[in-house]
């Protein structure tokens, strides 16, 4: 039995190329890529196409203080969240997202406010 080498190097067997690509630039401390949080995209994915466009809209409009706000109310809703089905998980955080993003005005604004004096 003979058994016969190959001068050709695996590289070359394979066809290999050195196509390597640099990775993409990380996002600056603090930052997030756009998005949805982390481990909500299932959620958001059993919303409907026009209130998975909203969130999208949503998201992209929010203020530093906003998203601040944004992640303190998901941070609070994480243990209630654990019980709940992904859809309504979904639900409930655009009603969040919703509220952050378009707070409603407080009640006792100079239009409807009453100076009483004693």
């Amino acid at each position: 039995m003979q058994i016969q080498s190959s001068s050709q190097t695996l590289g070359q067997n394979l066809n290999i190329t050195s196509d390597h690509r640099p990775p993409p630039p990380k996002p600056e401390a603090g930052e997030r890529p756009p998005g949805p949080p982390p481990g909500l995209g299932r959620a958001i994915d059993t919303l409907s196409d026009d209130q998975r466009q909203n969130v999208q809209q949503m998201l992209e409009s929010l203020s530093d203080e906003q998203k601040g706000q944004l992640k303190q109310a998901l941070d609070d809703f994480k243990s209630e969240a654990d019980t709940m089905d992904i859809e309504d998980i979904g639900q409930s955080f655009l009603d969040i997202l919703s509220s952050v993003a378009n707070p409603q005005k407080n009640s006792a604004t100079p239009d409807n406010q009453v100076d009483v004096y004693v």
